[in-house]
């Protein structure tokens, strides 16, 4: 091909028909510019699928996170009203001063562990990696960037208050001579002196009080988290 159009071109010379030269050249340079056009073109759609394709792995990345948070979720949410439950019958007990019997004492033992729930952040660390702006719908990526600060702060806040420590400082070694988790439970010392404490209730009263708010916390972060999984299939099948 190039063999050809320089054949044409050396014949113009030759012919000294400068004003078909023109026209030739101005086309040549024409077809070069179109070719380049179409090269830069195919490597920009080259570009949008490649960039499409990456977003789609971190879409599906980030939901497979989400269906692993929303099982959690769910099953925290249960263990959270168990612990209410818990903290509820012993906090009866205190106040209307029932009797012992042994079956409280893994009720004893099971308060002192409040249930919790990490988020996953494996799609999301490498959402951040490649950068945010790989998303290109404005409200999705609004929404995913929420739903993690939600999320990582309630983490947060739940690292932060720890009950199961608080009890096992303060409240087992005074009042217990013996603990073991769940099935064997814990083994009051003094059950009319623990019926008597102020700080064993008000220990019950943080669980029942931080327990209502984790779960509410969840309950909120679960239903953020189904729809989240909602807009992120729509997105993927659009």
């Amino acid at each position: 091909m190039l063999r050809f159009f320089r054949n044409i071109r050396q014949k113009l010379i030759e012919n000294r028909n400068l004003r078909k030269y023109f026209w030739y050249a101005l086309g040549e340079i024409l077809l070069v510019m179109i070719g380049i056009l179409l090269a830069l073109q195919v490597n920009n759609w080259n570009e949008q699928r490649k960039l499409a394709s990456l977003e789609n792995e971190l879409l599906n990345e980030i939901l497979g996170d989400l269906r692993v948070d929303s099982s959690r979720y769910t099953y925290t949410i249960e263990d959270i009203e168990e612990q209410i439950r818990t903290a509820g019958l012993l906090r009866n007990h205190m106040n209307k001063r029932l009797p012992y019997h042994d079956s409280l004492d893994t009720h004893f033992s099971s308060v002192s562990f409040p249930p919790f729930s990490e988020v996953v952040t494996a799609g999301y660390e490498s959402l951040k990696n490649v950068g945010f702006t790989t998303l290109t719908t404005d409200s999705l990526r609004e929404n995913i960037l929420l739903y993690y600060d939600v999320a990582l702060f309630n983490t947060s806040v739940t690292n932060r208050y720890d009950l199961s420590n608080f009890f096992r400082e303060r409240i087992y070694p005074k009042y217990f001579k013996s603990f073991q988790w769940r099935y064997v439970g814990a083994k009051p010392s003094d059950y009319e002196a623990l019926q008597e404490s102020n700080e064993f209730k008000i220990a019950l009263d943080y669980v029942l009080n931080d327990m209502s708010y984790y779960k509410r916390q969840y309950e909120t972060i679960l239903s953020f988290n189904i729809k989240l999984m909602e807009d992120i299939r729509n997105e993927l099948n659009r």
